[in-house]
């Protein structure tokens, strides 16, 4: 699930063109797939992701305790 999490992530980055609601979507999608995600393994998957999507990920919603 954490695979798929950072394929989404990525795609979205890399494209030309981002509107508002893919951002949407794919912040939904994000805390979807996360929910289910053992604490540690997140955390371990978000630390992994580079400056700026690290920053989206974090603001949409995934709230991690260190």
């Amino acid at each position: 699930m954490v695979v798929v999490t950072m394929m989404m992530v990525t795609m979205a980055a890399s494209s030309d063109c981002c509107y508002d609601t893919d951002l949407e979507e794919l912040e939904g999608q994000i805390r979807e797939v996360t929910s289910s995600i053992f604490q540690e393994i997140l955390v371990k998957s978000v630390d992994a992701i580079p400056g700026r999507l690290k920053k989206m990920v974090v603001a949409s919603g995934v709230h991690i305790e260190f």
